[in-house]
């Protein structure tokens, strides 16, 4: 679960066992082909600061080749993908050995958002998880530092990488450099606890699915739909076909075909391959604002 402020500071001071993640992949964008070559991740016991085991696999692109410019990033060649699996069940094992710890990455949005969770969405996986992010955590910790890449933080805090661009190493260096700043934080005697108390993480139950209003959004490609909903802020992008969470302060798994019915009900269409036209109908101002503030949908 995506995470900002206080409360991923409050994530890492608290954290005993993380898993530190990156992935290495062909571009930077899946909407635009883009696929993952290789993903790494280090299962870190903060204390100790000793890495309990770690996950590293290559991975077949579906696309074509890997470009000549990300051989050069990653030393990463065709020849070494060949044989190995596709992503599908590389997410899967992946899933598994991330168990319910706290995750770190060095700029989520692309990791994660892009890439990650998407995947493990598709395979109707899940993940709860807190997400950490090192590059947030650079501004907070270090805030007059101007470069905030790894390989840079790496160099400033004496952390000798050996493969930086290839996932493993790359995480190692994540969760090394994420424990520097859990001392950082630590030294600033920070009653974060008193400034932002917890999730409740036994919470299994949502409220009332009441649908309050419901937006459409386009811009450079892009088609989403986001609904504000007493669950949180929802949407649905069209390019992907794919539910979302926005933004939520429930703990709970969202289920999503329970959001989709809501939904549904709410614009009075009967399938979701109906969204399209609805969408163009919305852009194009015949119902640019749909508001079902008075909808209440029975959660099952």
């Amino acid at each position: 679960m995506r995470i900002f402020g206080l409360e991923m500071q409050k994530a890492l001071l608290n954290a005993e066992i993380m898993v530190s993640v990156d992935i290495e992949t062909t571009g930077f964008s899946p909407d635009k082909g883009a696929e993952i070559i290789e993903i790494g991740a280090s299962m870190i016991n903060t204390k100790t600061k000793k890495i309990l085991k770690n996950f590293s696999e290559l991975v077949k692109p579906r696309n074509g080749k890997i470009p000549n410019k990300i051989i050069e990033l990653t030393h990463i060649t065709n020849e070494m993908v060949r044989d190995k699996r596709f992503i599908e069940p590389v997410i899967e094992d992946l899933g598994h050995f991330m168990g319910d710890y706290p995750l770190v990455f060095h700029n989520a949005y692309f990791d994660w958002d892009r890439f990650l969770e998407p995947l493990f969405k598709k395979r109707g996986i899940y993940k709860n998880n807190d997400i950490i992010d090192t590059l947030t955590l650079t501004g907070v910790c270090l805030p007059d530092l101007k470069k905030k890449n790894l390989g840079y933080l790496c160099s400033y805090f004496g952390y000798k990488a050996e493969n930086l661009h290839r996932a493993l190493d790359d995480a190692k260096a994540t969760g090394a450099l994420c424990i520097k700043y859990k001392e950082i934080l630590s030294s600033r005697n920070l009653n974060i606890k008193e400034a932002y108390p917890s999730r409740n993480k036994n919470t299994t139950s949502l409220p009332e699915l009441r649908i309050k209003s419901i937006n459409c959004w386009g811009k450079g490609g892009h088609r989403r739909i986001y609904i504000l909903t007493s669950w949180g802020n929802l949407y649905y992008d069209l390019n992907k076909k794919n539910w979302y969470v926005a933004n939520t302060s429930y703990d709970a798994t969202i289920n999503f075909k329970t959001v989709e019915a809501a939904f549904l009900k709410a614009v009075r269409i009967n399938s979701i391959n109906e969204i399209g036209k609805y969408f163009k109908n919305s852009i194009e101002g015949k119902n640019n604002k749909e508001r079902a503030g008075g909808y209440v949908y029975t959660a099952l």
